[in-house]
């Protein structure tokens, strides 16, 4: 028994021993934090890339690491992953890309995400005791025969879809059904975008035992948007719009707008930050379903819109704003300005504020039918309303505070993850 005993004893002791020296080594792997706006499977990230520390902090880790995904030419993703180095790793940074295809799972594409995450961070994980613990494997394809790459397509890019949904009770009842094709060729010179949609919905509302009200709305559109690249900073293109919508009193519009657009940074750096000045100049010609307020039943006009938007993407977090100016040539009265925001900022350590809104002067609404619209068509959103504003606005503020380490994953009850303690205001 005394053998026995003592046999436990030493075991616990070398376990203890052991989990001790395990702890340490984890305790000096590298501090990550990892910024990826939101859109990436930071669970599945966390199961499969076990090397480092997670932290929840930005200011607390060693390496940062913004993730972006922009829209491609293929209709699939860029993703670009910027590594910043901070504290022991300061001005060690890098850069990644990769890219995804149209018919890709998300499986696929975060699968493919950890892979370069992996590759990103061997050059920190290699100045950390975890070093010894990781082997560097290649996988490399076999030699082929060489086939010749199909060019039949030419980078274009097209896109089916149909969608519908239905729901109801005894007094109420709605259906809605839509179509769409898109068509696009994406270049470093060229820009080349077409789409066609259609869309019906339904609704009825029994209001009484003898009487039923129908509310139809019908929309079907055009657009294309031509581009061609002149320099880092410069481009020219023309946009296209046809339209047919009950909402809007248009039994047919058609709008043709050429314009130029400067980016104060080079196109190169969209990833980071932009700052571009967009103009456009060119013809309207409506058809109208009824008379309008200014009792036209089709009439051809000019207008100009001046754009404004600046969009950066930093550590400290994000801002993306956009002014819209445009007038119609024959009465600079009848105009329209906009200003949207999307802010997103840690103010310090666990603390950050976000913003989001829009605020619109609306004076430009020639569309609008001269009879008005009935009650029920007010309560059902069936047509446009006068207005000579809009708007809309959130804001709140976090702030986290706890354990500095988020490493483990646990999606048991739909656990989503996390750490810490987090206060909504």
């Amino acid at each position: 028994m005394k053998k026995l005993f003592l046999l436990i004893i030493l075991f616990l002791g070398t376990v203890a021993v052991f989990a001790q020296d395990s702890s340490l080594v984890r305790q000096q792997a590298v501090k990550v934090f990892i910024d990826c706006q939101g859109f990436c499977d930071l669970q599945y990230i966390k199961d499969h890339v076990k090397f480092v520390n997670y932290v929840r902090d930005a200011y607390e880790a060693e390496v940062y690491i913004l993730i972006v995904s922009e829209e491609a030419g293929n209709n699939g993703e860029r993703y670009t992953l910027i590594f910043e180095g901070q504290k022991r790793f300061k001005d060690q940074n890098d850069t990644l890309r990769f890219f995804t295809k149209a018919d890709e799972t998300d499986d696929e594409i975060r699968s493919k995400l950890v892979k370069y995450l992996k590759i990103g961070l061997t050059r920190y994980v290699a100045h950390s005791p975890l070093a010894e613990y990781l082997t560097v494997k290649e996988n490399l394809p076999q030699k082929q025969e060489k086939k010749e790459v199909s060019t039949n397509w030419n980078n274009w890019i097209f896109k089916v879809s149909a969608n519908g949904y239905g729901s109801g009770q005894s007094s109420i009842k709605s259906y809605y059904v839509s179509t769409s094709f898109k068509a696009s060729r994406v270049t470093n010179e060229w820009i080349m975008d077409f789409s066609l949609r259609g869309s019906k919905n339904f609704s009825s509302y029994q209001i009484s035992e003898d009487y039923t009200y129908h509310s139809v709305k019908t929309n079907a559109s055009f657009n294309s948007l031509i581009v061609k690249s002149l320099t880092d900073h410069w481009s020219v293109g023309a946009e296209t719009y046809a339209v047919h919508s009950t909402y809007s009193n248009l039994d047919f519009g058609f709008e043709f707008k050429p314009g130029v657009e400067y980016n104060l940074f080079p196109y190169s750096e969209s990833t980071i930050h932009q700052m571009r000045i967009l103009y456009v100049i060119g013809p309207e010609y409506y058809i109208y379903i009824d008379t309008t307020i200014f009792n036209k039943t089709r009439e051809l006009l000019w207008k100009h819109k001046l754009s404004l938007a600046y969009e950066v993407v930093k550590k400290w977090g994000s801002i993306d704003m956009t002014l819209n100016g445009s007038t119609y040539l024959h009465d600079f009265t009848k105009n329209h300005l906009s200003f949207s925001t999307s802010v997103n900022i840690r103010v310090f350590k666990g603390m950050s504020v976000y913003m989001s809104g829009s605020v619109g002067l609306v004076h430009d609404q020639l569309y609008l039918p001269k009879g008005g619209a009935s009650l029920e068509e007010i309560l059902t959103r069936q047509h446009a309303l006068a207005t000579q504003y809009r708007y809309f606005f959130s804001a709140g503020i976090s702030y986290t505070f706890g354990d500095i380490f988020n490493n483990v994953v646990n999606p048991r009850f739909g656990n989503s993850g996390g750490g810490g303690f987090v206060i909504y205001f």
